[in-house]
């Protein structure tokens, strides 16, 4: 199937769900409803304000893709907004609470928020999800690159040789849970 088949294939199974949502107006009035219930719920929780505010975050750029169903630029651009500040908070929140006294720490803190960042991002901005282009290809290279890394100095203290089989196994499997893949 060539590229642009597979976008018109893609159009249409877009179009066929339109009709069963809710207008954008009601979309962005139950979005907002369930943010006054959050901001109300965690008013009144027992915690930091750190805390309050990741939550708020994490709790905001989840539920955005759920229930905004508008696709256009400006949806795209709160989207990845919401997922560059909620995955900041996270970033500080996590090293601030954690004690990270080794390398080994260190590794494993830095894939942890890779995979948790690149699974965000895939949450939030389907189209980076679905998108297959060589700056894509090479982003995942790069990543795939970087947990390796990781890995070999996680696993160190095993030996060498099975720090790298594991490692290549671990990654063989990022890499590929990462890769733009289509729906269908």
């Amino acid at each position: 199937m060539s590229e642009n088949e597979e976008d018109i294939r893609m159009e249409m199974l877009e179009q066929l769900g339109s009709a069963y949502r809710f207008s954008t107006s009601t979309q962005i009035f139950i979005y907002m409803l369930i943010i006054l219930g959050t901001i109300t719920m965690l008013y009144f929780a027992e915690a930091t304000l750190k805390v309050k505010i990741s939550l708020f975050l994490g709790v905001s750029s989840l539920l955005f893709p759920y229930i905004i169903k508008v696709q256009n630029k400006y949806t795209e651009g709160i989207s990845i907004s919401l997922f560059a500040t909620t995955f900041l908070a996270l970033i500080i929140f996590a090293w601030e609470a954690l004690a990270l006294n080794t390398m080994r720490d260190l590794a494993l803190y830095i894939a942890f928020m890779e995979i948790l960042g690149i699974e965000l991002l895939h949450h939030v901005a389907w189209t980076i999800r679905m998108t297959k282009t060589v700056t894509l290809y090479v982003f995942d290279a790069i990543l795939s690159g970087i947990f390796f890394v990781c890995m070999v100095i996680f696993f160190w203290y095993l030996g060498i040789i099975e720090a790298i089989l594991i490692s290549t196994g671990l990654t063989i499997i990022f890499g590929y849970a990462i890769l733009p893949e289509r729906p269908f």
